[in-house]
C-alpha cells in the first residue's frame, strides 16, 4: 500500500517529547489531550472502532474523564486515532509529516474509558522519558498502542488527507480513468492508497458513480473489493445507493453482500438501508456470520428493538447449525451491549 504520506510511528512522537517533556513529572500530565498540546504538536483525534468519525479534543478529553461513554466500543475497547504533526508546521501542513497512533482503551460495563489504563499508558510513556531522554534504549511495550488491518490504515489516510484539504486530482486519475472505461487501463496499476485516495474527490453528481453503475460487470473483482472497502464512510448519491442495494438483493456471492453492506454504510443510516437490513435479518439464509458481523459491527447503532430481535433470532439459529453451545450469540451480546445507544433493548431482550 502506498501509505507514505501519513506514518504509524510509536517512536516519532518519543522523539518530539523528548525534546519538550523531559523535565515533566508524571503527576503534571492528566490526560492525553494534555499530553499531545505539552509535547508542541497539533493534532486529530478520531473514533475508528466501528467506521472512522472524528472527535473534536474537548470531546475526547470528557470520553478521557469519564464524563460520557464512547459510542462506539469494540472489543470492550475504545479503538482511536491520534494523528499529529509538529506545531511549527500548522501553517503550512504540506511541510510537515502527519503521524498517527492507533490506540485501544478498555471500557467499563457503562463502555466509559476506564481511567487506570488511560493513566497507565500516560505513565508508560512519562516513565521512559524520565529514565532514558535520548531513547538509547529504546521504546517501552505498551499494551495500548497497536497496528490495525491495512484496509483501516488505507481509510485514514485518506480521510486525514482530505480533512487537511491535502487530495490533488493526481491521486484519483487512474482509479476514476479505470472506473470510466475499464478496457483502457490495468487496473494492477492502481494501489489501494490511491483507490482510498479518489473515493473522497467524489461528489454527489459525478460522472464516475454512473459509469461504476454502467461498468460493474466489467471492473475486476479484487479491484471491486478495495473500492467498496474504501467507500465506507463515504455519502452515496441515491442512485448509487439503491444499485449498491439490488445487487446485494440479487447476488449469490456471500462475500460480496458483505462488502456492498459495508460500502452503504455511514453516519447516517438511511431508510433505503434500514429497510434493507429488515429484508436481511427477516430471511433465515442470512444467518452468515460474515453478514452478522458486519450488521453487528457497522450498523449495531442503527437496529431498532424489532431488528435487534430478529438478529438475535438469526444469532440463535446460526448457533444450533454450527453447534456453537452459544459462544456465537454470546459474542454478539457482549459486543452489542456495549453500546450506549442500544444497550437498554439488548438487555432487555436477553432477559
Amino acid at each position: 500500500m502506498d501509505n507514505g504520506w501519513l506514518f504509524t510511528c510509536y517512536n516519532t512522537l518519543f522523539v518530539l517529547l523528548s525534546c519538550n517533556l523531559s523535565a515533566m513529572s508524571e503527576n503534571s500530565i492528566d490526560s492525553i489531550c494534555e499530553f499531545l498540546l505539552h509535547a508542541g504538536t497539533d493534532f486529530r483525534i478520531y473514533d475508528v472502532g466501528r467506521g472512522i468519525q472524528p472527535i473534536p479534543s474537548q470531546t475526547f478529553l470528557q470520553l478521557e474523564n469519564g464524563e460520557f461513554p464512547t459510542p462506539s466500543p469494540r472489543q470492550q475497547q475504545g479503538w482511536y486515532a491520534l494523528v499529529f504533526w509538529q506545531a511549527a508546521h500548522a501553517v503550512n501542513l504540506n511541510a510537515s509529516r502527519q503521524y498517527i497512533w492507533f490506540l485501544r482503551l478498555p471500557v467499563d460495563e457503562q463502555s466509559k474509558i476506564v481511567n487506570a489504563a488511560r493513566t497507565h499508558f500516560l505513565r508508560t510513556i512519562v516513565d521512559a522519558l524520565q529514565q532514558d531522554p535520548s531513547m538509547e534504549k529504546g521504546l517501552p511495550d505498551n499494551p495500548y498502542i497497536f497496528t490495525p488491518a491495512e484496509t483501516l490504515r488505507a481509510q485514514l489516510t485518506a480521510k486525514v488527507k482530505a480533512d487537511l484539504n491535502q487530495l490533488s486530482q493526481q491521486d484519483s486519475i487512474k482509479t476514476f480513468a479505470y472506473i470510466n472505461a475499464p478496457g483502457t487501463v490495468d487496473w494492477r496499476n492502481i494501489s489501494m492508497q490511491e483507490v482510498h485516495y479518489a473515493v473522497y474527490q467524489l461528489t454527489d453528481n459525478s460522472k464516475v458513480f454512473k459509469n461504476l453503475e454502467q461498468n460493474w460487470s466489467q471492473l475486476a473483482p479484487a479491484f471491486l473489493n478495495v473500492l467498496l472497502c474504501a467507500l465506507e464512510n463515504i455519502p452515496l448519491p441515491d442512485e448509487t445507493e439503491q444499485f449498491f442495494i439490488q445487487q446485494i438483493k440479487q447476488s449469490q456471492n456471500a462475500e460480496m453482500q458483505t462488502r456492498l453492506l459495508l460500502a452503504l454504510h455511514n453516519p447516517n443510516t438511511s431508510i433505503n438501508v434500514s429497510a434493507l437490513l429488515a429484508l436481511l435479518l427477516s430471511d433465515p439464509r442470512s444467518s452468515t456470520l460474515s453478514l452478522l458481523s458486519v450488521i453487528a459491527g457497522r450498523y449495531g447503532t442503527s437496529l431498532s428493538p424489532a431488528l435487534l430481535s430478529l438478529f438475535f433470532q438469526r444469532c440463535h439459529e446460526l448457533d444450533e447449525s454450527e453447534n456453537a453451545d452459544g459462544e456465537i450469540i454470546k459474542g454478539f451480546y457482549e459486543d452489542l451491549v456495549r453500546l450506549p445507544a442500544i444497550r437498554p433493548h439488548v438487555l432487555q431482550l436477553i432477559r
